[in-house]
């Protein structure tokens, strides 16, 4: 990490690429690396405290590969995954991350981190799906979420119209929209749909923003669903093999 790098290759072949480690080697390996037809870009980090990948905004945002509609978040007891999708409709991703970790309120907070540096890529994102699978090697302090983690990790899609929301996120997420002397549009402005678990809705759970949201005159449609993330199966590969998220029951 001490020697300077002064050779840049051009890969004109590469359609795949794939990293696996701590985030600073991957900054260090960017700048000098050239891909012009990258279709597919899969990341994998280590727990590490921060993330700071000023490095990747630059290398993605010179593909023309990686502009997207569509994001989905996977929360479980192993890792957090983002993963990235071109248009709503298709299911093949051209961008994912995995960040090892089984805390939740941690893999909230990295996930916030990378999203507030990658802001930029996602300023075309309509669909948000926020999912979860229970944490059961978590203590209970580290199921606590502080509101402002959350309220970090969604201004990075202020042109979001439908968000999607697992039944062990609405309680969370309902605090973090929760106006606290911010403006009523501050976090997505955009946003016309809220699907979530049919059981939310006849709670009430979200009926204080719901009602924030008219009086802004910008209401939202709350729309209650038996499986509100509409997945059936992850899949997910890494060095020690593949993993198979099945479906929630719940």
């Amino acid at each position: 990490m001490q020697s300077p790098i002064i050779t840049h290759v051009t890969l004109p072949n590469l359609y795949f690429f794939g990293f696996e480690g701590v985030s600073i080697y991957l900054e260090a390996l960017l700048p000098h690396v050239t891909t012009p037809l990258l279709e597919s870009l899969k990341l994998q980090f280590f727990n590490q405290l921060t993330f700071s990948v000023p490095r990747l905004l630059e290398f993605m945002t010179t593909a023309d590969n990686f502009r997207f509609n569509s994001v989905k978040l996977l929360f479980y007891h192993e890792a957090v995954t983002v993963f990235g999708y071109p248009t709503v409709e298709t299911r093949v991703r051209s961008f994912g991350v995995l960040v090892y970790c089984g805390q939740f309120d941690w893999q909230v907070s990295f996930v916030a981190q990378i999203f507030n540096v990658l802001s930029p890529l996602f300023s075309n994102v309509v669909d948000l799906t926020l999912d979860y699978r229970e944490h059961t090697l978590s203590s209970e302090s580290h199921n606590q979420v502080d509101r402002t983690q959350w309220r970090d990790l969604l201004r990075a899609f202020r042109n979001v119209k439908t968000l999607r929301v697992h039944n062990g996120l609405v309680r969370d997420l309902s605090r973090c929209l929760q106006l606290d002397g911010e403006p009523p549009l501050e976090l997505l402005p955009e946003l016309t749909e809220l699907v979530c678990p049919v059981r939310s809705v006849d709670d009430k759970i979200f009926s204080a923003f719901i009602h924030e949201r008219e009086v802004a005159s910008q209401p939202v449609n709350l729309i209650g669903e038996p499986f509100p993330v509409g997945r059936t199966q992850y899949i997910l590969t890494s060095s020690p093999g593949i993993s198979y998220i099945d479906p929630d029951p719940l």
